[in-house]
């Protein structure tokens, strides 16, 4: 094979509909889209030589996930349910690359420019693997190496480094050569939260997703911008909500 055969990275985005906390949230409605298809729409934001990879289950329940992302251009990789480590492994070896940008299906905002910054750091540095700790959660991903990706497919052995894809990697740190990422304009506002783990999680991004007037192009730090006014907006409501409550609480004393 070829250098030209090979892609300067891949972006792999693992997803399931068999959330424990929020079952089906791939499938929730975005403005009349599903929150798969919305960050599948904000990944187009990626380098067009990347390669573009959803990761799914051999399961019936998962055909949804396989068909939303082939309808929208991108490659498919079903293999086991609980082993994502290997459903990693074999999108690398059916759609070789230097780099892996590891994405979880359930951050429709996540940050394409981040990405692309993070896979040029690891190749500048030759680094193991690249994270980005100071963006929101629920904006960044992580970039492994190609190597360190099927180091860390063939020595992991417990179920969890196998669900998990970085938990042998933060197990065995002086086997690798990782940098902690810090962007000073995109690392802001640490405190958003942009991930769907729970139904208060999908109404906010829902929110959200109406006051960027559906543009799932938006640059990150203007995402960061509404986040944080549409926050602000919901605890000023939920406060003027429980001063009402005390004051009819009061007047019935």
């Amino acid at each position: 094979m070829s250098d030209a055969d090979i892609h300067p990275a891949i972006a792999v985005i693992q997803a399931r509909m068999s959330s424990t906390r929020l079952p089906g949230k791939a499938a929730l409605d975005m403005g009349g889209a599903p929150m798969l298809g919305r960050l599948l729409e904000r990944l187009d934001g990626l380098p067009p030589e990347y390669g573009r990879i959803v990761a799914t289950s051999e399961t019936a329940a998962d055909d949804f996930i396989a068909n939303t992302a082939q309808d929208a251009g991108w490659q498919v990789i079903r293999g086991p349910l609980d082993d994502v480590l290997s459903r990693f492994a074999l999108s690398l070896d059916r759609h070789p690359a230097r780099y892996v940008v590891r994405v979880t299906g359930d951050n429709p905002f996540t940050d394409p420019a981040a990405l692309a910054a993070m896979v040029e750091i690891a190749e500048a540095h030759g680094a193991d693997y690249v994270h980005a700790p100071g963006l929101p959660v629920g904006a960044a991903a992580e970039v492994f190496s190609a190597a360190c990706l099927k180091r860390c497919a063939q020595e992991a052995t417990s179920d969890y480094d196998r669900e998990h894809i970085n938990g042998y990697l933060y197990d065995n740190k002086d086997k690798f050569s990782i940098i902690a990422h810090q962007d000073d304009e995109g690392c802001v506002a640490r405190e958003v939260r942009l991930t769907v783990d729970t139904p208060e999680d999908y109404a906010f991004v829902q929110e959200l997703y109406g006051a960027l007037d559906g543009d799932m192009a938006t640059p990150h730090t203007a995402v960061v911008s509404a986040a944080q006014a549409l926050a602000q907006k919901r605890a000023q409501q939920a406060a003027q909500k429980m001063a009402r409550k005390l004051t009819q609480e009061l007047s019935h004393g």
